[in-house]
């Protein structure tokens, strides 16, 4: 009996021996990357999930924008309101809603660790130096202060030049500068170390160093404890971050569960065309696929399941 194949032609004869090479053109791991001009990985971002992003943390940064330009509230906010549009785009509302929420406490602990250390440092710094030595160099400013103002205006001109002299540094102390260089210096290096040791507090190392930053550079200029001095921008940042939370939760939100499903609907998408490729591949193995597309891929998907392993 004759082997019916034998009378087949040979390109049917291929397909039933395993995948025509039509269906190798249809599969995009066999075909070399197209050379079209596009945009980096990096600068793409107009897709659906990335525009709804934009008007969110836009929104948020035109809300603090427009408290800088009323002046009731830039009275209210302080000199720093800037400080809290920085905020935002350090810590924008981009993603989950309770991710945002907890990115906000992070944010908020930092800066209460910043300022708790700050006073400490400052009562410790005070405490340095003898009060007799203070009422010296407040005798020396008041006289200086006397001298350096005309009859017009007396009173206030000499609180003014006393004033210009504190911030100019005439009440210096060493042994109050050393306290605070050394305290605050204790305090960045053990905010550093829990940065390396816990990534995930990076916010709450930034912020308190920023915090730190104000009482090392004006708290030894002054002669007598003021525990408010950062408050310029502690309270733009607690309004930066109300503000982060109100959009994340009015504008898109999203949920963990939400985003998982998105980065593995993602990530597992081009498994099925790889699959298929895989079997043309076994069936014709003189068929070779586009190695440039398989290392794209093979990057795509390492960096889906780090945004998946980071959620």
């Amino acid at each position: 009996m004759e082997d019916p194949r034998q009378e087949l032609p040979s390109k049917e004869l291929a397909n039933t021996n395993g995948w025509s090479e039509t269906s190798s053109l249809k599969n995009e791991y066999f075909r070399p990357i197209s050379k079209t001009k596009r945009l980096p990985d990096w600068l793409d971002h107009f897709n659906p999930r990335d525009l709804k992003i934009l008007p969110k943390c836009s929104a948020a940064v035109w809300i603090l924008t427009l408290l800088i330009v009323i002046d009731p509230t830039l009275k209210a906010l302080g000199q720093a309101t800037f400080f809290g549009v920085v905020v935002i785009f350090m810590v924008p509302p981009s993603g989950v809603a309770f991710v945002g929420l907890l990115a906000g406490i992070t944010v908020i602990l930092g800066v209460c660790l910043g300022w708790v250390w700050g006073v400490i440092t400052m009562k410790a710094a005070l405490a340095t130096r003898p009060a007799t030595d203070l009422q010296q160099q407040y005798a020396a400013v008041q006289a200086a202060a006397s001298e350096n103002t005309t009859n017009n205006m007396q009173a206030s001109g000499q609180t003014t030049y006393q004033q210009i002299a504190i911030y100019d540094g005439y009440l210096l102390d060493t042994r109050v500068t050393l306290t605070y260089f050394c305290m605050m210096g204790l305090f960045i290096y053990l905010m550093a170390r829990i940065r390396v040791a816990a990534p995930k507090l990076t916010l709450v190392q930034m912020f308190a160093i920023i915090v730190s930053d104000i009482f090392l550079t004006i708290g030894p200029l002054l002669p007598t404890f003021s525990g408010t001095i950062p408050q310029t921008l502690v309270v733009p940042a607690i309004v930066a971050v109300g503000i982060n939370l109100v959009c994340n939760f009015l504008f898109f939100p999203q949920s963990t569960s939400h985003i998982v499903m998105f980065d593995m609907e993602k990530m597992l998408g081009s498994m099925d065309s790889f699959l298929e490729a895989c079997t043309i591949h076994l069936a014709n193995p003189k068929m070779r696929m586009d190695l440039k597309r398989l290392k794209r891929t093979k990057i795509e998907i390492i960096q889906l399941y780090t945004a998946f392993v980071t959620i």
